[in-house]
């Protein structure tokens, strides 16, 4: 990562569950330089954020861009999997 890039988005941060509307901002925003996210997790995400997730990673796809998640604990491994999700995002 170069000096100038964004911090990955630490889904620890009680902010994205508190108001989703946030993430899904922040997303948005990064959606043209590439968005990482770092996924390590204490606790599986809530649906909410998962879907915002995956709809990051469908835009960015289909815009030829950047979709990264590192670092996913394995309670938000396990989380994708019981969603069916694990693939589209971790791979």
């Amino acid at each position: 990562m170069s000096d100038d890039a964004p911090a990955p988005i630490d889904l620890s941060e009680p902010k994205w569950r508190d108001k989703p509307q946030l993430l899904r901002d922040e997303l948005a925003a990064r959606l043209a330089a590439g968005i990482v996210v770092d996924g390590d997790v204490a606790r599986p995400l809530d649906t909410l954020l998962v879907q915002l997730l995956v709809a990051a990673r469908r835009a960015s796809d289909g815009a030829g861009g950047r979709f990264e998640l590192r670092n996913p604990s394995d309670r938000l491994r396990e989380g994708l999997s019981i969603l069916g999700l694990h693939d589209e995002l971790l791979t």
